[in-house]
């Protein structure tokens, strides 16, 4: 094709990655081809989605392309009929974002039915006869085309014989498809591999030739022009269709959606009355006049900036969940707000804590604002239901998140492609840590010592590994996003396609990003388990007679004496937020009993802080503040809570604030240019310019400016919010008000609630540390849930993972309404639960107060079950055990009953596993004596519950931190990168271990230093 060809023709259909499975090049790639070779136009053309047009848009106008923004629309029936629609106008992708939503909604979705509603702000095109002729039939001129097709072989050649054969028929103008969906030759094996684990078969040679033909790199046009040379109009025709689709997406422009108002009431008046009313009933009658006035002046900036509406539509959905009895917590930078603050988002006073509205909104701000509610993850969905039916299901949808290849899921897909066993498969990749995202596979081991002997190095892994490499990153299919949802104005339709997630909930095609870029507006409605561990122990303890714990006081607890001894000792496991390993040590460090310390301790452990030096260096001038130091006498003001180390964002606002004179709104474009993806080189050039400038004009130093500035720079990329923390610190105290007073109805809640940082196994050792009694489900005495009460954790069915919903159901009600069952027939048929069912109520001692051992009662299950099921017949003649007569089958041992109960309920609550295990202990030290032997070398033996990997920040190496417990208590082990790396692989699961190394101690609280591990017998054996 000469120059002036080239110039004339335009690939209409190139496929990204996001047309899942099948492109594989990526789109900055494609546009960057595209400009190089001479192209004035592209067009991003995916399956069914528009996940990849904004990014595709941005990357056209980024290499001087004009984007065309396209939709491959295929047919549910046959996905081989299909046509190509570009959009000609904002309205057209509105078109586009439409048809995309009905394809991936409606079940019943049809191409020819969609043809007739087309509007006329779409260019189509197909190659199959009949969707051309019904093009024809209800399209206008210069609205549809026949598509001629790419071909590599002789029957591709003829289908496109024949398109052009009906087109011409028809009338039609034709135009060509080069369907790209790679950038060069070499990623045509990629593209080969792809489409084989889409398709969900087997990569063998001989397919390899029908891949190739759809599979097709980004031509030079050459090909096209001797294939298409003799229809030149229809190469032509590319120009033409790319010049009629000019669409400005607005993207940046803010799109709020409106609250739902009485039409005589006005947003900011309804703002403005809530918040005022708020005001009083947080500060009394007669708030402050500095209340007031920080309340004005927040109001006039949200007002300002436009921001009124959305601040409405949240606390109507806050409100909406109260009404219902649903706690909520409000946190990030919203904590900053004081209309946050008098509307009850958030529970964090900012004139009390020194919290600045500018990290949150100011004038000089032109993201939106960000609001992050909380909610139990047992009511979330149910608020976010009520969303939908709010502001209409055409209005709302979850975002997406895209899922790509990580590690673990590129040598596992790549496997199956080429064939290998399941069970192969799984013996590998079971190794591989979740969500690992080397470089590059050949780096794993390197990465993950834990990998090292994993045969990667030679086949037929080898060549896996390398397949499996280039799939690393590739988008794998859509998810729904932790909690943000979209609100709009019109028809969400009008913005982004839409899919159905997993859950049943609705999604929007683009991810966040996309979202953030079309100027639609993200409310976090975030899920949650700590909340309904708060719940659920409080109805506990009602429940059981009490009072209704005073944890809305939180002047209370944060002065109770219990609660604060119990952070100031590291005691706090199940405790939300504060109580990861780190979380407790560094807690002990720093003698931590009192909420503002609480909240610095949240905030300097964050990776980078700690990592930094800045933690050790808080901790030293908390434990000694005659080590704090402060370059000037305004520093000391300001950082006077947090001995002069800066651990907020808002001390970066504050400093730049007071030392250099920058206005607040300013102090914050400061704070965000330092930080995350909003990092900015040029604007920290400016920034730096203006703040050494601010301190000359107020008399400082040069020296001591470029050193405050140097601190500034060092840290702010790294700083955490200080209102984030300080809201999820009053949530930690509470709950663990409620550890202190409740313990058992505390941990059966916690028990309840999935956990947190452990494993339920780990609760329940903790529980019984606490003197509680753990009793195993029972048929007879368990509800639904765990309950807890009196020194007891009686742990409910819900907890057998075998049992369904229905099956408890009819467990607790049918013994409600006609009283407990005599034994394991009149369970059954009473019940009716399925053969797995009674198995597993049997194994996990659920049937224990049938008087009959276990495997007694298993052996009468599998020999009686459809005797018991019919009933009555023979049993109506007989006792409830129709083998009475037969003689008790032997009784598992202890190691047996661990067993069982551990794969029915994930954990036992019986013996210790150590306990039950003859370990070589001689010469060890128990937890408790531990701290006799700082400084020396000692062993100790213990059952690992928690396992921490970091890279250390200098070298980038490896280096892990094990929680263990003993009989007598728990211990902390470090093993630094050397040690790691020698012992990595055997480190997975419990053990038992035993360890070598030195007891040393930081700031009172010990560790064990390792030296040399050894993994002693397991029990994790299979159940006998």
């Amino acid at each position: 094709m000469s120059g002036a060809d080239w110039e004339d023709f335009v690939h209409l259909h190139v496929q990204t990655p996001y047309s899942f499975y099948e492109g594989v090049g990526q789109i900055d790639e494609m546009a960057g081809t595209a400009a190089r070779l001479g192209q004035r136009a592209i067009s991003f053309t995916d399956r069914n989605r528009v996940s990849g047009l904004v990014r595709g848009y941005k990357a056209a106008n980024d290499y001087g392309l004009q984007p065309v923004l396209g939709l491959l629309l295929d047919d549910p029936a046959s996905i081989r009929r299909s046509m190509l629609l570009w959009a000609k106008n904002l309205d057209g992708y509105g078109e586009l974002c439409r048809l995309a939503a009905e394809r991936q909604l409606n079940s019943g979705f049809s191409l020819e039915e969609a043809i007739p509603t087309l509007n006329t702000n779409v260019i189509a095109a197909s190659s199959d006869s009949k969707l051309m002729g019904l093009l024809r039939e209800h399209g206008t001129p210069g609205q549809v085309y026949g598509l001629l097709q790419a071909f590599e072989c002789d029957r591709e050649r003829t289908e496109a014989r024949k398109t052009y054969d009906r087109a011409r028929e028809l009338g039609l103008p034709l135009t060509v498809s080069g369907n790209v969906s790679c950038v060069t030759p070499k990623q045509v094996p990629l593209g080969q591999l792809l489409r084989a684990i889409g398709e969900k078969r087997v990569l063998l040679q001989q397919a390899k030739g029908v891949l190739d033909r759809q599979i097709r790199p980004f031509d030079d046009g050459g090909k096209l022009l001797k294939q298409f040379g003799g229809v030149r109009d229809a190469l032509l025709n590319t120009r033409l269709i790319s010049e009629q689709c000019k669409v400005d997406l607005k993207l940046g422009t803010l799109k709020f959606p409106s609250p739902v108002l009485p039409s005589d009431r006005k947003p900011f008046t309804e703002l403005r009355d809530r918040a005022e009313a708020g005001s009083r009933k947080r500060y009394g009658p007669s708030p402050p006049v500095a209340v007031r006035e920080r309340l004005a002046y927040e109001l006039g900036v949200i007002d300002h900036l436009g921001f009124t509406g959305y601040m409405l539509v949240v606390h109507d959905i806050a409100q909406r969940a109260w009404n219902k009895g649903v706690r909520t917590i409000g946190r990030g930078s919203a904590a900053n707000s004081m209309v946050c603050y008098c509307l009850e988002l958030t529970d964090i006073c900012p004139l009390k804590y020194d919290l600045y509205f500018e990290r949150f909104l100011n004038p000089e701000r032109t993201s939106p604002p960000d609001i992050d509610l909380d909610f139990s993850w047992r009511d979330r969905d149910e608020i976010l239901h009520g969303v939908y039916d709010m502001y209409g299901h055409d209005r709302v949808a979850m975002i997406s998140t895209t899922v790509t290849f990580g590690a673990r899921a590129a040598l596992h897909e790549a496997a199956l492609a080429q064939g290998m066993p399941e069970e192969e498969i799984t013996r590998i990749t079971k190794r591989v840590p979740h969500f690992s995202h080397p470089e590059s596979l050949e780096k794993l081991k390197e990465e993950s010592p834990e990998c090292a002997d994993l045969p990667l190095d030679r086949d037929p892994w080898k060549s896996i590994a390398r397949s499996a490499n280039a799939l690393l990153g590739l988008p794998r299919h859509l998810s729904i996003h932790a909690g943000g949802i979209v609100i709009t104005e019109r028809e969400i339709t009008r913005w982004t396609g839409l899919e159905r997630a997993s859950k049943g909930f609705v999604i929007t095609q683009y991810d966040m990003y996309g979202i953030e870029d079309l100027g639609l507006v993200k409310i976090d409605l975030l899920s949650q388990r700590a909340l309904g561990v708060l719940k659920d122990t409080m109805r506990l303890v009602v429940e059981n007679g009490g009072d209704e714990p005073p944890v809305d006081d939180v002047e209370r607890v944060f002065a109770d004496p219990p609660t604060r001894e119990l952070l100031r000792t590291g005691n706090s496991m199940g405790v939300f937020y504060v109580e990861s390993p780190g979380m407790l040590t560094l807690n002990q460090k720093l003698d931590c009993d009192n909420f503002e310390l609480l909240v610095a301790a949240s905030s300097v452990i964050r990776p980078g802080v700690s990592e930094s030096g800045m933690m050790q260096q808080f901790i030293e001038r908390v434990r000694n503040p005659s080590k704090a130091v402060y370059l000037h006498p305004e520093m000391r003001k300001l950082l006077h809570e947090t001995h002069g180390v800066m651990i907020y964002q808002e001390d970066v606002i504050k400093v730049a604030h007071h030392i250099a004179g920058l206005p607040l709104g300013r102090a914050d474009l400061l704070r965000r240019a330092m930080s995350g993806k909003s990092r900015s080189h040029d604007e920290m050039k400016k920034l730096v310019n203006q703040f050494l400038d601010g301190c000359r004009a107020r008399g400082i130093e040069e020296r001591v400016a470029k050193e405050i500035w140097r601190q500034i720079e060092s840290f702010a990329g790294y700083s955490f919010c200080k209102a984030h923390s300080a809201s999820f610190a009053v949530l930690s105290m509470q709950i663990a008000y409620l550890k202190t007073h409740h313990p058992a109805e505390f941990f059966a809640s916690v028990l309840a609630n999935g956990g947190g940082y452990y494993s339920q196994a780990a609760y329940v050792e903790e529980a019984k540390r606490y003197g509680l009694d753990v009793r195993l489900p029972d048929v007879n005495r368990s509800d639904r849930e765990h309950s807890g009460g009196s020194g007891v954790i009686q742990l409910g069915l819900r907890g057998i993972g075998a049992l369904r919903d229905a099956t408890i159901s009819r467990v607790v009600d049918n013994r409600q309404q006609e009283g407990e069952y005599s034994g394991l027939g009149d369970l059954i048929r009473r019940v009716h639960p399925a053969r797995d069912e009674a198995e597993a109520l049997v194994m996990c001692g659920a049937c224990d107060g049938f008087g009959l051992n276990r495997p007694t009662l298993l052996r009468n299950l599998r020999v009686g079950y459809d005797a018991y099921l019919e009933g009555p017949g023979l049993l109506a003649l007989d006792a409830d055990d129709p083998f009475a007569d037969l003689p008790e089958s032997q009784d598992w041992t202890a190691e047996e009953r661990y067993r069982n109960e551990r794969k029915i309920l994930g954990f036992s609550p019986g013996p210790h596993p150590l306990a039950l295990l003859r370990l070589p202990i001689q010469g060890s030290i128990p937890a408790r004596e531990m701290r006799k032997y700082e400084g020396k070398r000692i062993s100790m033996v213990g059952w690992a519950y928690s396992y921490k990997r970091i890279t250390t920040r200098k070298k980038r190496e490896t280096m892990e931190f094990m929680s263990m417990e003993d009989l007598t208590g728990t211990f902390e082990v470090t093993l630094f990168p050397g040690v790691y790396r020698r012992y990595a692989t055997m480190l997975r699961g419990n053990g038992p271990f035993k360890v070598w190394g030195v007891v040393e101690s930081d700031h009172g609280v010990v560790t064990l230093t390792a030296q040399k591990v050894e993994q002693l017998a397991s029990l994790d054996r299979k159940s006998a």
